[in-house]
């Protein structure tokens, strides 16, 4: 249900009556404007008011203390072989590795 038709009102009078409303108001207002007159004006000034109540929606669950539970994942080891086997690799599967020093590569990723 829309609080007002915008199409019966100026920009400056419609951008005047947008304080207060809630979000479902001012979408649906939103709407009626792209549908009717669509002045960007006017669809600016409602984005602008969305925007101010999803920072004050924001602001508000960032008050709130929520504690996550931390997940450690497993990091797998390392994988090395020595110059020989590397030397044996393809082309392609040598740019998987990489030269650690003492004639050892470790595998990236």
């Amino acid at each position: 249900m829309l609080p007002f038709d915008p199409s019966e009102h100026s920009v400056k009078s419609a951008s005047s009556l947008l304080a207060g409303l809630g979000k479902s108001e001012l979408l649906s207002l939103y709407s009626a404007e792209l549908d009717g007159k669509h002045r960007s004006t006017l669809l600016s000034a409602i984005s602008s008011c969305l925007d101010e109540l999803a920072t004050t929606e924001e602001e508000a669950v960032g008050d709130e203390v929520v504690e996550e539970e931390v997940v450690e994942e497993e990091v797998p080891s390392p994988v090395f072989v020595d110059h020989d086997t590397f030397m044996r690799m393809r082309g392609v599967e040598r740019r998987m590795w990489r030269y650690v020093g003492d004639g050892k590569y470790e595998k990236l990723g």
